[in-house]
């Protein structure tokens, strides 16, 4: 087998693993923002409105979480004829990218509630 072919069997699987890569970055990097904002916001006493806009921040990172999932799920819907490593690679890996795109929507979800009520927390200033 040469190398041609190996990279053909793999090309959905590395266009697939490419967006998962960039999925699990925004992911965690949305996260982790809410989480240090606070933080942040407690030690230094900050007015806990700091806490609310994290979360518009949270949305918005985990919007570019959603859009890589659906790039991961995008690969899984080829317009035209596909080779014979698509199926292996659509059973491998279908199942986890609906899980990225709940995920992705879940984190939206809470970014949502942190940006509306992070300032109800009892963390930091109170808010003007």
């Amino acid at each position: 087998m040469g190398l041609m072919a190996e990279r053909e069997e793999r090309y959905y699987e590395d266009r697939i693993l490419h967006a998962r890569g960039w999925f699990v970055f925004w992911s965690v990097l949305a996260i982790a923002i809410p989480i240090i904002v606070t933080l942040t916001v407690g030690v230094l006493d900050k007015p806990s409105s700091w806490i609310s806009r994290s979360g518009a921040v949270m949305a918005g990172i985990a919007f570019l979480a959603h859009l890589k999932s659906d790039a991961m799920m995008g690969v899984l819907k080829p317009s035209g004829m596909v080779d014979k490593s698509f199926k292996p690679t659509k059973d491998k890996y279908f199942r986890q990218i609906v899980l990225c795109g709940r995920i992705a929507i879940a984190i939206v979800f809470i970014g949502s509630l942190v940006w509306g009520f992070g300032d109800l927390l009892p963390v930091g200033k109170p808010s003007p």
